[in-house]
């Protein structure tokens, strides 16, 4: 995998530098962050994208569009991983810091900043990475799979909690929350209607139908998760449900749809509880 500098500035306009000497010394940091997508990405996939580096063009397959997000990733938490050390000399008396008659080194309120901005950048870049690989089959298959087996797997979710600004690190601040909602949204619906749901996703589905069950079920985790409002959104999903049951023939075989459907008592004179 080669990086140029075009490449490196292009997303980190802030590590512009006479030469490329800086790309040349965060290349460890390049491998690692790599390293980090080949956690989720299929390796015959990943060497599949990797000649389809270009930054300055747009697009014109999934294929290149992955991969340039991949390269954001890559280039982005490189740089994150690496602002620490990139100006510290280690010397007989402890760690200096590297100046010289041209650059003084910046404060430490502007690189928090910088790294700020960084790490949003890799996890906006890792996010759509994964928002990608849902159109590639390859994805889909087990182990790569396995980290989006929730209806939570993006942090633009987190909204449906009434977060702002919503980020990657959040998902795990609000795990718990979307754990306790979805067990209910399985006891609700079914596991097995449920692991649909989340197949669909997964699998970029454009189904109108599907769709609005899914933003449904996931007013109703949050709901569920912060125990508020869990009977509105129930209700209004369920209705939902019902009103296009020809579309949801999982949750129509369940045992979950016959539960929110008891029939009525009917009062026969051969019961034992008759009333006259």
């Amino acid at each position: 995998m080669n990086i140029s500098i075009s490449d490196f500035v292009a997303v980190c306009p802030s590590g512009l530098m006479p030469n490329s000497s800086l790309v040349e010394r965060i290349g460890v940091a390049f491998a690692d962050a790599r390293l980090d997508l080949l956690d989720i990405i299929p390796h015959t996939l990943m060497d599949s994208i990797e000649d389809s580096i270009d930054l300055s063009s747009t697009a014109e397959s999934k294929e290149e569009k992955l991969w340039q997000q991949c390269l954001q990733y890559i280039i982005a938490k490189a740089y994150f991983d690496s602002v620490p050390q990139l100006d510290l000399v280690l010397t007989p008396t402890g760690f200096g810091v590297v100046s010289n008659q041209n650059l003084a080194p910046a404060s430490s309120d502007r690189v928090l900043r910088l790294q700020a901005v960084l790490k949003r950048q890799w996890q906006t870049a890792y996010e759509s990475i994964i928002s990608e690989l849902r159109y590639f089959k390859e994805w889909r298959l087990w182990p790569y799979r396995i980290i989006t087996s929730s209806l939570f797997w993006h942090s633009s979710h987190l909204r449906k909690f009434g977060v702002p600004n919503p980020d990657k690190d959040m998902l795990d601040e609000f795990r718990t929350k979307i754990n306790n909602g979805e067990a209910k949204l399985k006891m609700l619906v079914s596991p097995e209607f449920f692991s649909e749901l989340v197949n669909a996703e997964m699998s970029a589905t454009s189904e109108p139908w599907i769709l609005m069950a899914i933003d449904l079920s996931r007013n109703f985790i949050a709901a569920a998760g912060e125990d508020t409002d869990v009977l509105l959104h129930r209700n209004t999903l369920l209705r939902f449900l019902d009103d296009n049951i020809s579309e949801f023939t999982t949750y129509r075989a369940s045992s979950a749809y016959t539960a929110n459907h008891p029939e009525p008592y009917r009062n026969e004179k051969d019961d034992p509880c008759y009333f006259f």
